[in-house]
Protein backbone atom coordinates (compact mmCIF):
# COMPACT_ATOMS: atom_id res chain seq x y z
CA UNK A 1 0.00 0.00 0.00
CA UNK A 2 1.36 3.44 -0.88
CA UNK A 3 2.17 6.03 1.80
CA UNK A 4 1.69 3.58 4.63
CA UNK A 5 3.57 3.85 7.92
CA UNK A 6 5.66 0.83 8.88
CA UNK A 7 5.16 -0.83 12.24
CA UNK A 8 7.69 0.14 14.92
CA UNK A 9 8.24 -3.41 16.15
CA UNK A 10 7.72 -6.87 14.70
CA UNK A 11 5.69 -9.74 16.17
CA UNK A 12 7.21 -12.32 18.47
CA UNK A 13 6.07 -15.44 20.27
CA UNK A 14 3.74 -18.24 19.26
CA UNK A 15 0.93 -17.62 16.78
CA UNK A 16 -2.16 -19.68 16.02
CA UNK A 17 -2.81 -19.58 12.27
CA UNK A 18 -5.18 -21.02 9.71
CA UNK A 19 -4.90 -21.21 5.92
CA UNK A 20 -8.03 -19.87 4.23
CA UNK A 21 -8.89 -19.20 0.59
CA UNK A 22 -9.65 -15.50 0.07
CA UNK A 23 -13.06 -14.65 -1.39
CA UNK A 24 -11.34 -12.13 -3.70
CA UNK A 25 -7.92 -10.68 -4.47
CA UNK A 26 -8.58 -6.96 -4.83
CA UNK A 27 -8.40 -5.26 -1.45
CA UNK A 28 -7.28 -8.40 0.40
CA UNK A 29 -3.97 -7.12 1.75
CA UNK A 30 -1.69 -7.86 4.67
CA UNK A 31 -2.94 -6.73 8.06
CA UNK A 32 -6.69 -6.57 7.34
CA UNK A 33 -9.26 -8.39 9.48
CA UNK A 34 -11.26 -11.26 8.01
CA UNK A 35 -14.11 -13.53 8.96
CA UNK A 36 -15.31 -16.89 7.72
CA UNK A 37 -17.41 -17.06 4.58
CA UNK A 38 -19.11 -20.08 3.03
CA UNK A 39 -16.91 -23.00 2.06
CA UNK A 40 -14.26 -23.59 -0.56
CA UNK A 41 -14.03 -26.58 -2.91
CA UNK A 42 -12.63 -28.74 -0.11
CA UNK A 43 -15.63 -28.01 2.09
CA UNK A 44 -13.85 -25.73 4.55
CA UNK A 45 -14.42 -22.09 5.36
CA UNK A 46 -12.91 -19.39 3.21
CA UNK A 47 -12.02 -15.84 4.28
CA UNK A 48 -13.79 -12.60 3.50
CA UNK A 49 -12.92 -9.08 4.65
CA UNK A 50 -14.59 -7.98 7.88
CA UNK A 51 -16.21 -4.72 6.81
CA UNK A 52 -19.03 -4.31 9.33
CA UNK A 53 -17.76 -1.95 12.06
CA UNK A 54 -17.43 -3.69 15.43
CA UNK A 55 -18.14 -7.19 14.09
CA UNK A 56 -16.59 -10.43 15.39
CA UNK A 57 -13.54 -11.42 13.33
CA UNK A 58 -11.60 -14.66 12.87
CA UNK A 59 -8.17 -13.06 12.56
CA UNK A 60 -5.74 -10.92 10.55
CA UNK A 61 -4.35 -11.61 7.06
CA UNK A 62 -0.61 -12.25 7.30
CA UNK A 63 -0.01 -11.69 3.57
CA UNK A 64 -1.53 -10.14 0.47
CA UNK A 65 -3.93 -12.32 -1.51
CA UNK A 66 -2.58 -13.25 -4.95
CA UNK A 67 -5.26 -15.67 -6.13
CA UNK A 68 -8.58 -17.05 -4.95
CA UNK A 69 -7.00 -20.48 -5.48
CA UNK A 70 -4.03 -19.86 -3.19
CA UNK A 71 -4.68 -20.01 0.58
CA UNK A 72 -3.75 -17.07 2.77
CA UNK A 73 -2.30 -17.39 6.27
CA UNK A 74 -4.65 -15.87 8.85
CA UNK A 75 -3.30 -15.15 12.35
CA UNK A 76 -6.09 -16.02 14.77
CA UNK A 77 -4.26 -15.67 18.10
CA UNK A 78 -0.94 -14.09 19.04
CA UNK A 79 1.17 -11.18 17.86
CA UNK A 80 0.96 -9.99 14.26
CA UNK A 81 1.01 -6.88 12.10
CA UNK A 82 -2.36 -5.24 11.48
CA UNK A 83 -3.53 -2.29 9.43
CA UNK A 84 -4.95 0.55 11.52
CA UNK A 85 -7.52 3.07 10.42
CA UNK A 86 -6.98 5.59 13.26
CA UNK A 87 -4.34 6.58 15.79
CA UNK A 88 -3.80 3.85 18.37
CA UNK A 89 -2.12 3.83 21.76
CA UNK A 90 -0.35 0.86 23.26
CA UNK A 91 -2.84 -1.39 25.11
CA UNK A 92 -5.88 0.05 23.26
CA UNK A 93 -8.56 -2.61 22.72
CA UNK A 94 -9.12 -2.63 18.96
CA UNK A 95 -12.16 -3.33 16.79
CA UNK A 96 -12.67 -3.46 13.03
CA UNK A 97 -13.86 -0.51 10.91
CA UNK A 98 -15.71 -0.52 7.58
CA UNK A 99 -12.46 -1.18 5.68
CA UNK A 100 -11.27 -4.17 7.69
CA UNK A 101 -8.71 -2.01 9.52
CA UNK A 102 -8.37 -1.92 13.30
CA UNK A 103 -9.37 1.15 15.32
CA UNK A 104 -9.90 1.84 19.05
CA UNK A 105 -12.98 -0.10 20.24
CA UNK A 106 -16.10 1.68 21.49
CA UNK A 107 -19.02 0.36 23.53
CA UNK A 108 -20.68 -2.63 21.90
CA UNK A 109 -17.76 -3.50 19.59
CA UNK A 110 -16.21 -6.96 19.49
CA UNK A 111 -12.58 -6.54 20.57
CA UNK A 112 -10.45 -8.23 17.89
CA UNK A 113 -6.97 -7.35 19.15
CA UNK A 114 -4.96 -5.26 21.61
CA UNK A 115 -2.40 -2.70 20.40
CA UNK A 116 1.16 -3.49 21.49
CA UNK A 117 2.55 -0.14 20.37
CA UNK A 118 1.38 3.42 19.82
CA UNK A 119 1.12 4.33 16.16
CA UNK A 120 -0.07 7.32 14.15
CA UNK A 121 -2.56 6.83 11.33
CA UNK A 122 -1.77 8.29 7.93
CA UNK A 123 -4.24 7.83 5.07
CA UNK A 124 -4.90 5.38 3.51
CA UNK A 125 -3.61 3.26 6.41
CA UNK A 126 -0.75 2.38 8.71
CA UNK A 127 0.67 -0.76 10.31
CA UNK A 128 0.96 -1.55 14.02
CA UNK A 129 1.98 -4.59 16.03
CA UNK A 130 -1.04 -6.05 17.84
CA UNK A 131 -1.98 -9.11 19.85
CA UNK A 132 -4.83 -10.82 18.01
CA UNK A 133 -7.67 -12.28 20.09
CA UNK A 134 -9.86 -13.33 17.16
CA UNK A 135 -12.72 -15.49 18.34
CA UNK A 136 -11.30 -15.32 21.88
CA UNK A 137 -12.16 -11.62 22.06
CA UNK A 138 -14.77 -9.95 24.22
CA UNK A 139 -17.48 -7.33 23.88
CA UNK A 140 -16.33 -3.82 24.77
CA UNK A 141 -18.67 -2.55 27.49
CA UNK A 142 -17.45 1.05 27.38
CA UNK A 143 -15.32 3.34 25.26
CA UNK A 144 -11.99 1.89 26.29
CA UNK A 145 -8.52 3.47 26.22
CA UNK A 146 -6.57 0.55 27.60
CA UNK A 147 -6.82 -3.22 27.79
CA UNK A 148 -8.45 -2.81 31.19
CA UNK A 149 -11.45 -0.76 30.12
CA UNK A 150 -12.30 2.09 32.48
CA UNK A 151 -15.93 3.12 32.07
CA UNK A 152 -16.36 6.82 31.51
CA UNK A 153 -18.54 8.82 33.91
CA UNK A 154 -21.32 10.94 32.44
CA UNK A 155 -22.15 13.86 34.73
CA UNK A 156 -25.81 14.84 34.40
CA UNK A 157 -26.91 18.24 35.67
CA UNK A 158 -30.41 18.60 34.21
CA UNK A 159 -33.53 16.44 34.17
CA UNK A 160 -33.90 14.10 31.20
CA UNK A 161 -33.48 10.52 30.03
CA UNK A 162 -30.69 8.21 31.21
CA UNK A 163 -28.89 6.90 28.07
CA UNK A 164 -29.39 3.18 27.43
CA UNK A 165 -25.65 2.64 27.11
CA UNK A 166 -23.58 0.74 29.65
CA UNK A 167 -21.76 3.19 31.88
CA UNK A 168 -21.70 5.27 35.03
CA UNK A 169 -23.99 8.27 35.37
CA UNK A 170 -23.63 10.90 38.12
CA UNK A 171 -26.62 13.06 39.04
CA UNK A 172 -25.56 16.45 40.34
CA UNK A 173 -27.32 19.82 40.41
CA UNK A 174 -28.59 22.52 42.74
CA UNK A 175 -31.92 20.73 43.04
CA UNK A 176 -33.61 17.38 42.61
CA UNK A 177 -33.32 15.83 39.15
CA UNK A 178 -36.33 13.90 37.81
CA UNK A 179 -34.73 11.41 35.43
CA UNK A 180 -36.49 8.91 33.18
CA UNK A 181 -35.34 5.45 32.12
CA UNK A 182 -36.74 3.93 28.94
CA UNK A 183 -37.73 0.28 28.65
CA UNK A 184 -34.82 -1.68 27.13
CA UNK A 185 -35.30 -3.50 23.84
CA UNK A 186 -34.20 -7.08 23.23
CA UNK A 187 -31.13 -5.76 21.44
CA UNK A 188 -30.08 -3.98 24.63
CA UNK A 189 -29.95 -7.12 26.77
CA UNK A 190 -26.85 -7.02 28.96
CA UNK A 191 -26.63 -3.22 29.24
CA UNK A 192 -25.47 -2.35 32.77
CA UNK A 193 -26.04 1.06 34.34
CA UNK A 194 -24.61 2.48 37.53
CA UNK A 195 -26.45 5.67 38.48
CA UNK A 196 -25.26 7.60 41.52
CA UNK A 197 -26.12 10.85 43.27
CA UNK A 198 -23.41 13.51 43.28
CA UNK A 199 -25.56 15.89 45.33
CA UNK A 200 -28.04 15.32 48.19
CA UNK A 201 -31.27 16.46 46.56
CA UNK A 202 -33.58 13.47 46.36
CA UNK A 203 -33.05 12.65 42.69
CA UNK A 204 -35.50 10.17 41.14
CA UNK A 205 -35.23 7.73 38.23
CA UNK A 206 -38.59 6.70 36.82
CA UNK A 207 -39.14 3.78 34.44
CA UNK A 208 -42.39 2.54 32.92
CA UNK A 209 -44.71 0.71 35.31
CA UNK A 210 -43.28 -2.60 36.62
CA UNK A 211 -40.21 -2.34 34.37
CA UNK A 212 -37.74 -2.57 37.27
CA UNK A 213 -37.69 -6.09 38.77
CA UNK A 214 -41.17 -6.67 37.35
CA UNK A 215 -42.86 -4.93 40.30
CA UNK A 216 -41.22 -1.52 40.63
CA UNK A 217 -40.47 1.59 38.61
CA UNK A 218 -39.03 4.42 40.76
CA UNK A 219 -35.54 4.64 42.26
CA UNK A 220 -34.89 7.46 44.74
CA UNK A 221 -31.37 8.70 45.46
CA UNK A 222 -31.76 10.96 48.49
CA UNK A 223 -28.13 11.48 49.54
CA UNK A 224 -24.78 12.02 47.87
CA UNK A 225 -23.27 8.60 47.23
CA UNK A 226 -26.59 6.79 46.92
CA UNK A 227 -26.66 4.64 43.80
CA UNK A 228 -28.26 1.82 41.88
CA UNK A 229 -26.90 -0.92 39.60
CA UNK A 230 -29.33 -2.11 36.91
CA UNK A 231 -29.01 -4.64 34.08
CA UNK A 232 -31.31 -4.99 31.07
CA UNK A 233 -32.63 -8.52 30.50
CA UNK A 234 -35.71 -9.42 28.43
CA UNK A 235 -37.24 -5.95 28.37
CA UNK A 236 -36.91 -5.46 32.15
CA UNK A 237 -34.38 -3.56 34.27
CA UNK A 238 -33.20 -6.11 36.81
CA UNK A 239 -31.90 -4.70 40.06
CA UNK A 240 -28.33 -5.79 40.81
CA UNK A 241 -27.97 -3.76 43.99
CA UNK A 242 -28.85 -0.55 45.80
CA UNK A 243 -26.01 1.54 47.23
CA UNK A 244 -26.17 3.70 50.35
CA UNK A 245 -29.69 4.74 51.29
CA UNK A 246 -31.08 4.40 47.76
CA UNK A 247 -34.63 3.03 47.65
CA UNK A 248 -36.81 1.30 45.07
CA UNK A 249 -40.58 1.47 45.30
CA UNK A 250 -42.32 -1.77 46.27
CA UNK A 251 -39.01 -3.37 47.19
CA UNK A 252 -37.12 -4.17 50.36
CA UNK A 253 -34.11 -6.36 50.99
CA UNK A 254 -35.39 -9.56 52.58
CA UNK A 255 -32.62 -9.21 55.16
CA UNK A 256 -34.30 -6.07 56.50
CA UNK A 257 -36.83 -6.85 59.25
CA UNK A 258 -39.74 -4.60 60.17
CA UNK A 259 -40.75 -5.27 63.77
CA UNK A 260 -44.50 -4.80 64.24
CA UNK A 261 -45.57 -4.20 67.84
CA UNK A 262 -49.11 -2.86 67.33
CA UNK A 263 -52.12 -4.12 65.39
CA UNK A 264 -51.93 -2.50 61.97
CA UNK A 265 -51.79 -3.27 58.24
CA UNK A 266 -48.87 -5.26 56.85
CA UNK A 267 -47.32 -3.10 54.07
CA UNK A 268 -47.65 -4.58 50.58
CA UNK A 269 -43.90 -4.15 50.10
CA UNK A 270 -41.47 -7.06 49.79
CA UNK A 271 -39.77 -7.70 53.11
CA UNK A 272 -39.72 -9.53 56.45
CA UNK A 273 -42.23 -8.58 59.12
CA UNK A 274 -41.86 -9.73 62.72
CA UNK A 275 -44.91 -9.80 65.04
CA UNK A 276 -43.92 -9.13 68.63
CA UNK A 277 -45.82 -7.65 71.59
CA UNK A 278 -47.10 -8.45 75.08
CA UNK A 279 -50.34 -9.73 73.57
CA UNK A 280 -51.85 -11.04 70.36
CA UNK A 281 -51.67 -8.72 67.35
CA UNK A 282 -54.55 -8.51 64.88
CA UNK A 283 -52.85 -7.60 61.59
CA UNK A 284 -54.55 -6.93 58.26
CA UNK A 285 -53.26 -7.60 54.77
CA UNK A 286 -54.61 -5.72 51.75
CA UNK A 287 -55.48 -7.37 48.44
CA UNK A 288 -52.49 -6.93 46.11
CA UNK A 289 -53.00 -5.05 42.86
CA UNK A 290 -51.86 -6.31 39.46
CA UNK A 291 -48.99 -3.85 39.68
CA UNK A 292 -47.86 -5.56 42.89
CA UNK A 293 -47.52 -9.02 41.34
CA UNK A 294 -44.27 -10.60 42.56
CA UNK A 295 -44.29 -8.87 45.95
CA UNK A 296 -42.96 -11.29 48.58
CA UNK A 297 -43.74 -11.14 52.30
CA UNK A 298 -42.35 -13.25 55.12
CA UNK A 299 -44.37 -12.77 58.32
CA UNK A 300 -43.05 -14.43 61.49
CA UNK A 301 -44.05 -14.48 65.16
CA UNK A 302 -41.48 -13.00 67.56
CA UNK A 303 -43.60 -13.67 70.64
CA UNK A 304 -45.72 -16.70 71.62
CA UNK A 305 -49.16 -15.13 71.22
CA UNK A 306 -52.06 -15.95 68.91
CA UNK A 307 -51.26 -13.26 66.36
CA UNK A 308 -53.49 -13.19 63.29
CA UNK A 309 -53.13 -11.83 59.78
CA UNK A 310 -56.45 -11.22 58.05
CA UNK A 311 -57.16 -10.59 54.35
CA UNK A 312 -60.45 -10.54 52.51
CA UNK A 313 -62.04 -13.96 52.07
CA UNK A 314 -60.57 -15.86 49.13
CA UNK A 315 -57.51 -13.58 48.79
CA UNK A 316 -55.14 -15.90 50.69
CA UNK A 317 -55.15 -19.14 48.74
CA UNK A 318 -55.88 -21.96 51.19
CA UNK A 319 -57.51 -19.72 53.79
CA UNK A 320 -61.29 -19.84 53.29
CA UNK A 321 -62.10 -16.89 55.55
CA UNK A 322 -58.78 -15.13 55.00
CA UNK A 323 -57.08 -15.80 58.36
CA UNK A 324 -53.53 -16.92 59.16
CA UNK A 325 -53.06 -17.66 62.88
CA UNK A 326 -49.69 -17.91 64.68
CA UNK A 327 -48.99 -19.57 68.04
CA UNK A 328 -45.30 -20.14 68.81
CA UNK A 329 -42.17 -18.05 68.40
CA UNK A 330 -40.83 -18.80 64.92
CA UNK A 331 -44.16 -19.62 63.34
CA UNK A 332 -44.07 -17.96 59.95
CA UNK A 333 -45.67 -17.76 56.52
CA UNK A 334 -44.24 -16.64 53.20
CA UNK A 335 -46.55 -15.04 50.64
CA UNK A 336 -46.06 -14.02 47.02
CA UNK A 337 -48.58 -11.84 45.18
CA UNK A 338 -49.82 -13.38 41.93
CA UNK A 339 -52.94 -12.32 40.02
CA UNK A 340 -54.24 -10.13 42.85
CA UNK A 341 -54.08 -13.07 45.29
CA UNK A 342 -51.67 -14.07 48.04
CA UNK A 343 -50.10 -17.42 47.24
CA UNK A 344 -48.51 -19.33 50.15
CA UNK A 345 -44.89 -20.23 49.31
CA UNK A 346 -44.16 -21.87 52.62
CA UNK A 347 -44.91 -22.32 56.32
CA UNK A 348 -42.24 -22.34 59.02
CA UNK A 349 -41.94 -22.83 62.74
CA UNK A 350 -42.92 -25.39 65.35
CA UNK A 351 -46.74 -25.16 65.05
CA UNK A 352 -46.90 -24.06 62.07
CA UNK A 353 -49.23 -21.22 61.00
CA UNK A 354 -52.89 -22.28 60.68
CA UNK A 355 -54.90 -21.10 57.66
CA UNK A 356 -58.64 -20.78 58.06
Amino acid sequence: MANIYVEAKGPRGVQAKESLLPAAVTGYSRGLAVTYTGTDAAGVNGATLAVTPGMVCVGILEEDAISTSNPNAVVEFGQCIAQIGANVTALNPLAVNASGQLVPAVSGNAVVAVALESQTYVSPGSFANVFVLGLFGFLCSSTATSFVATPTVTHITSAGAIPLTSGTYGLGSAGALAMTLATPSGGQDGVILFITAETSHGHTITAAGNKINGTSHIVTLALEGDGVFLQAVGGIWNLISLVGSATLDNYAELTEVTHEVTSTAIPVVSGIYGLGSAGALAMTLATPTAAQDGTELYIVAETAHAHTVHASAGIIIGATTGYATFAAVGDGIQFVAVGCKWMVKGLTGPTPVILS
